[in-house]
């Protein structure tokens, strides 16, 4: 098992970008093999930081995630984003 949590903050330039691709970034992860748990939230009172929850049933679909992120839509439009994570393995 595999959890990553923590926070991102975006730059207020690529807000705009990033809160049009936050559903469709939850509904591809949520629908990846091993995804057991996804969550993606602001953070009440901010405007551009999100709190995000990851469980994954292993390290090979945890990494097989992190691969699509970096080559999806969502990794384009957070690149500049200030991420705050913590991983561990279970």
């Amino acid at each position: 098992m595999v959890i990553l949590k923590g926070t991102f903050e975006i730059p207020l330039d690529d807000l705009a970008a990033v809160q049009a691709e936050v559903a469709t970034h939850i509904a591809l992860t949520q629908g990846e093999p091993g995804c057991v748990s996804f969550e993606l939230r602001l953070v009440e009172g901010s405007e551009n930081i999100y709190q995000v929850f990851e469980q994954f049933d292993s390290r090979a679909s945890f990494e097989a995630h992190q691969q699509r992120v970096k080559n999806s839509k969502w990794g384009q439009v957070t690149l500049r984003c200030v991420r705050n994570y913590s991983v561990t393995d279970i």
